[in-house]
């Protein structure tokens, strides 16, 4: 065991102790943005020193203005032009360090002396990303490098400040620091957020550096769960007798989930705090998420924003919601997450959901919606989010459509103030048939008709979906053939298929329409047991002919083969949902269980 704390780990560290030896490497104007890459000093350890690559970005003829600071964390897109440009047409500094490194899995990388002072590129997700520097680590410091440091992210082998975690948040808390260098930077405004894994290098800053005002986190996680990983070899170890390597690893797991892991931060966070995950995330729950809000100490104003439906990456515009609250933030407006609670009740065998507001802010409701799953099952990720009905003249009370009257019930508001800002309040799983005698609505097989309560997303079979895929991947109502509508996208499916109105036997065969203007491949993807260790996906290929006409394609369980082996689809498992991939837009209605 450890008694190692956050408080310990950085008790020792001055983020400006140390110059920063600044070298502007090259600058540039594009679009009204002045863009100025950079290398300063991280620190410096057995006389070796860290040189970090910078990039800053803010909004071309300022004059003497004092600006907003927003620091940008994300170990996979790291130096992005476009990123940074989003926030300083917002009205922001933005700064944005490497964590990359050199990648010394690619052939012909250079490092070192050997890209210092030059600018390099690199690609993330398959396409090209704006040119960028990379941040130097001296010799002996090659776990910082994401190539090598991405093999065990959760390693603490040598120390809690001898990992990667330590020094990306170090050299972030030094940007902070080369940041206020600048004249045009308001050191009484910095915020910070990470996407992804950097959310726990923006949840580090956040809780130990005071000069940070808000924190953020978009796609990320605030609680790791703690599961050993000492398992195989390490548990047969165990087993044999070899007591000593057992324990140092399990020692090595105590440090990380005492002094790296996120959750480990939240009580040290007394600044304000925004988070927006997807509903379906593999690595998030909108319950643990507002569980770990109400752990900060920063009087209630910890707010959560559920994407429905989506996974780890939403459409921009919630980006556009972030930069609101920031905003808002930096004018000494608050918003608080204690402002609605939402209650289930029962009457006529209806059942209904109603928030109660208990604070006016933000100018007053704009728009609210209520979203529910009804599912036996625990696994967030694979949940059906239904949009619920709002009940005419009342604002704030929604009715719900019940299947099953024992089957569990999550739900969820998500409000729009008047000021543009959207924050989300969730309530306790409930039961119908504890609140009363609920009337029943008959189950059917049909998944989707026409384009109504279309509960499509963009989504790929693997579930990694970004922001920048969802963005290049919408999905909309459009009409096919005959001006006949339904969905419209490229790459799209839904959970729906798995929800408890859906009727389905074993010899159910499954049939679709589908309008494409031209010939193409499409794959069918079959998730079965999604966010489970035994997840599978199979799939079935067909070729749409194209044309001015629907083309019906039916389909059986033997049709779809495990992606990875060609194997035929094993019973016994638990299909949660349906995943549709094309190179081009196509139109889908009629999808149904015959």
């Amino acid at each position: 065991m450890t008694d190692i704390t956050p408080v310990a780990l950085w008790k020792g560290f001055d983020p400006d102790a140390e110059e920063l030896n600044p070298r502007r490497v090259r600058s540039f104007t594009r679009d009204g943005v002045v863009f100025e890459y950079a290398y300063f000093t991280g620190r410096t350890k057995d006389n070796l020193t860290t040189r970090v690559a910078c990039l800053s970005a803010r909004p071309d003829n300022i004059g003497k203005k004092k600006l907003p600071v927003v620091i940008v964390c994300d170990i996979a897109r790291n130096i992005d032009e476009d990123t940074l440009s989003y926030w300083a047409k917002k009205g922001f500094a933005a700064f944005a360090v490497d964590y990359k490194g050199a990648d010394f899995g690619k052939e012909g990388q250079k490092c070192g002396t050997e890209v210092f002072g030059r600018i390099d590129s690199y690609e993330e997700d398959g396409g090209s990303l704006s040119a960028g520097l990379s941040t130097i680590y001296p010799v002996g410091m090659e776990y910082c490098n994401l190539s090598v440091a991405e093999k065990d992210l959760k390693s603490v082998e040598y120390g809690a400040d001898n990992t990667c975690w330590y020094e990306w948040t170090l050299n972030t808390r030094r940007a902070v620091s080369y940041a206020l260098s600048f004249d045009f930077a308001d050191g009484k405004r910095i915020g910070i957020y990470g996407s992804h894994l950097g959310n726990i290098i923006a949840m580090q800053t956040l809780a130990m550096d005071g000069r940070i005002a808000a924190g953020a986190e978009l796609y990320g996680t605030l609680k790791e769960e703690h599961v050993s990983r000492l398992e195989g070899e390490e548990a047969l170890e165990r087993e044999s007798g070899n007591l000593v390597d057992f324990l140092e690893k399990s020692d090595n797991e105590d440090v990380w989930y005492a002094a790296v892991s996120p959750q480990s931060y939240l009580n040290y966070v007394t600044k304000p705090f925004y988070t927006c995950i997807g509903t379906n995330s593999s690595s998030s729950a909108p319950d643990a998420t507002m569980e770990m809000l109400f752990r900060m100490n920063n009087d209630n104003e910890g707010i959560a924003v559920f994407a429905p439906r989506l996974m780890d990456g939403a459409p921009s515009f919630y980006r556009d919601n972030l930069a609101r609250w920031f905003k808002n933030i930096f004018e000494g407006k608050t918003v608080k997450n204690d402002a609605v609670t939402l209650s289930a009740v029962c009457e006529k065998g209806k059942i209904y959901v109603e928030a109660a507001r208990y604070r006016n802010q933000g100018g007053g409701v704009a728009n609210a919606e209520v979203y529910y799953s009804r599912s036996r099952r625990s696994v967030n990720s694979a949940r059906n989010w239904v949009l619920a009905k709002k009940v005419e003249g009342e604002a704030l009370r929604f009715n719900l459509e019940i299947f099953d009257a024992d089957t569990p019930v999550r739900a969820f508001l998500n409000v729009t103030y008047k000021n543009g800002i959207s924050m989300s309040f969730n309530m306790p799983e409930f039961v119908p048939s504890a609140l009363g005698k609920v009337s029943l609505s008959p189950k059917t097989k049909i998944i989707l008709r026409g384009a109504e309560e279309n509960e499509f997303v963009p989504m790929n079979h693997t579930g990694r979906q970004t922001a920048v895929f969802v963005d290049a991947h919408p999905v909309k109502t459009a009409e096919g053939a005959f001006g006949i509508k339904g969905v419209c996208g490229s790459c799209m499916g839904t959970f729906a298929i798995s929800d408890d109105r859906i009727l389905r036997d074993e010899q159910s065969l499954l049939s679709m329409d589908i309008y494409s203007e031209t010939p193409q491949h499409l794959n069918i993807f079959l998730l079965y047991d999604w966010g489970e260790e035994n997840q599978a996906v199979y799939v079935r290929e067909a070729e749409l002919v194209g044309g001015e006409l629907w083309q019906k394609i039916l389909v059986s369980d033997a049709d779809f083969k495990l992606l990875e082996t060609g194997r035929p689809l094993r019973n016994g498992g638990r299909l949660c949902g349906i995943c549709f991939e094309a190179e081009k837009e196509f139109v889908l209605t009629n999808l149904l269980f015959t």
